[in-house]
């Protein structure tokens, strides 16, 4: 019969997330079966109940003496030493719907600006390869309904047209090619699809399937997407969206202009007096945001000779695009917390 040994719970665990292995790493790394190390792991006391076989899989895996694992030899200093976060700012453009957005996701699901901005690649991998799965499928069904068509055409002489169903072909294999890209926005699309009007920012693959999430979930007050573009100055392949607009409504007391001022950032939610935030105080809160709308710009006419000159102006769009500019390690505390406090 095999020997066999203790290894320490705690000892376990800590070499394991010293080494930045997830217990399905680990295993795949080991050839130990992932139960087994969550039976290790998650044993009150040492369990007298691993083989020698299995402990030298596990001490290779994770480069140290199998000792280490037994409690026999200490483990490295590597081990103690607490993992490194760094809080590095990110220089960004973010429009006041944006920011409004990390708010009302805070409200609703208790998740700050901070972790979203964490997670970002990996929501944004998920999207990204499902829309490409989901062009794959559609891609199957339209080489199949183009074969179905040509199909007709034989044998039927008044349908002989229906073979001309071929000359989609090439637009086909222009997908087939965009796909194998990871070209998501579709910019690598053949001429066949821009000589139909195909319009990049509103039509695009990423797009489209986004819409397509949003409508397929059938909860339009909680998340929607429209077919216009994101925003002037911003990417054009994303579309724009509303996320929260029940709730939002509800701040705003289903006023068209107090919601508009929230979302152009005339005012934020945060700047709203705490007398004014309760449900019972709707028709005046309403009425707070709506005096933050802007007075209507003055009648130039008449007026043209003071104009700026070309200088000038371009003086003047320097100073609104660093004004749209961003430090997000700057915005993030206040948009967590409604009372200012960091997140």
């Amino acid at each position: 019969m095999a020997n066999q040994r203790t290894v320490a719970p705690d000892v376990l665990r800590q070499l394991r997330e010293a080494k930045r292995l997830t217990r399905a790493r680990l295993a795949d790394k080991s050839k130990v079966s992932e139960r087994q190390l969550r039976r290790l792991e998650d044993s009150k006391a040492p369990l007298p109940s691993i083989r020698d076989n299995t402990l030298m899989k596990l001490a290779r895996a994770l480069e140290i003496d199998p000792g280490v694992l037994t409690g026999e030899i200490a483990p490295p200093e590597f081990t103690q030493r607490p993992v490194r976060v760094e809080r590095s700012p990110i220089r960004a453009m973010i429009e006041p719907k944006a920011r409004l957005a990390y708010t009302l996701l805070k409200q609703r699901y208790g998740v700050n600006a901070t972790d979203i901005i964490n997670m970002a690649p990996l929501f944004f991998t998920l999207l990204a390869e499902g829309s490409l799965a989901w062009r794959c499928e559609q891609l199957d069904a339209a080489e199949d309904a183009m074969e179905t068509a040509v199909a007709f055409g034989d044998g039927h002489g008044h349908l002989a047209f229906m073979k001309a169903a071929y000359h989609v072909q090439n637009g086909l294999i222009g997908e087939g090619d965009s796909i194998k890209a990871h070209d998501i926005f579709g910019e690598k699309l053949s001429d066949d699809a821009h000589y139909w009007d195909y319009d990049s920012s509103t039509e695009n693959p990423f797009a489209a399937y986004l819409r397509k999430l949003a409508d397929d979930l059938g909860k339009a007050d909680v998340v929607s997407v429209t077919n216009e573009p994101l925003g002037v100055g911003l990417s054009p392949e994303y579309p724009d969206y509303d996320v929260c607009g029940a709730e939002l409504d509800k701040i705003a007391n289903h006023s068209v202009e107090a919601r508009w001022v929230l979302e152009v950032g005339h005012a934020r939610l945060d700047e709203i007096p705490s007398d004014l935030r309760g449900d019972d105080a709707g028709e005046q809160r309403a009425a707070w945001l709506e005096s933050k709308v802007p007075p209507k710009p003055v009648d130039a006419s008449g007026l043209i000779d003071s104009f700026p000159d070309d200088d000038q102006i371009v003086e003047i769009v320097e100073k609104i695009q660093h004004a749209r500019e961003a430090d997000l390690s700057e915005l993030l505390p206040p948009l967590g917390d409604e009372t200012g406090e960091d997140s």
